[in-house]
């Protein structure tokens, strides 16, 4: 897995909370961490979602 940047191009990332949705039949499963920056303050989502054993992951910005 390839580091979560900042848009201030930073890897100093640290998680503060996350919520995890799972199926425990089917294995899916939604994971949202927030992450903040270490360096600007700014705070991050980090989506994933496991469906039919394909791993999707999306890191967006708050405003």
């Amino acid at each position: 897995m390839k580091k979560l940047r900042c848009k201030c191009n930073s890897t100093a990332l640290k998680p503060i909370s996350g919520i995890m949705i799972g199926d425990p039949i089917t294995k899916d499963r939604k994971e949202w961490v927030v992450y903040k920056c270490m360096n600007c303050k700014i705070a991050g989502v980090l989506t994933t979602i496991i469906k039919n054993r394909k791993k999707f992951t999306k890191y967006t910005l708050k405003k």
